[in-house]
């Protein structure tokens, strides 16, 4: 049997009998539900926030780390720019 590249890998897992692809372990129907903040006991409720929080402190390092990149890098090209005009001149 041959299959179309543009078909998903879910249309031919299924026509192989699975239900899901092998080897996929982040499919949306396989992640755990999101705990509701109302069904956790206290502890569990301090945990999450912390674990919460630290994810929101390295999403804003993250997203610094980038823009410090690029900027970085804009200014390498902005250097090496100026010494190819200085030089054709």
């Amino acid at each position: 049997m041959i299959f179309s590249p543009l078909q998903s890998s879910r249309d031919r897992a299924m026509r192989r009998g699975q239900s899901f692809p092998l080897g996929l372990k982040n499919h949306r129907n396989l992640k755990e539900p999101k705990k509701d903040a109302e069904c956790l006991n206290k502890s569990e409720k301090k945990k999450l926030l912390i674990k919460r929080q630290k994810n929101k402190e390295a999403a804003a390092r993250c997203r610094q780390k980038k823009i410090d990149t690029i900027n970085k890098l804009e200014d390498a090209v902005k250097v090496k720019t100026e010494i190819l005009l200085v030089s054709t001149k």
